[in-house]
């Protein structure tokens, strides 16, 4: 085998983000299942988000040493990362959970039409 460290990262990634994705196409069937608007959950995690990031920027120092500033500016750039990160899981659980009808049972896409 050869050293690729972009393929490495790549997999590491893919192998992080595994999890995030079966939770959000779990926590997308269950409001499908139970015909809760998913996107109204969306807009409810963007604002404890925004209260959090506004924690997060009161917090951001300039002064102490080099770690305290980089420990600083990076919880505030993960936290506002976050957002971004988790509007594309609901993404894709919608599409992943998109053959979920109301009732819980599967319909195949070609039938829905």
């Amino acid at each position: 085998t050869r050293f690729n460290p972009f393929m490495m990262g790549a997999l590491v990634v893919f192998k992080l983000t595994i999890p995030f994705l079966l939770v959000a196409c779990a926590f997308s069937a269950l409001l499908r299942v139970l015909r809760r608007p998913r996107y109204g959950v969306y807009f409810v995690m963007l604002l404890l988000a925004d209260v959090m990031s506004m924690h997060f920027f009161f917090c951001v120092t300039n002064v102490g040493s080099w770690l305290d500033i980089g420990n600083s500016l990076s919880r505030f750039g993960i936290l506002n990362s976050q957002v971004v990160f988790v509007l594309l899981l609901f993404g894709l659980s919608d599409v992943y959970t998109r053959d979920l009808s109301p009732g819980g049972d599967l319909v195949p896409s070609s039938k829905r039409l």
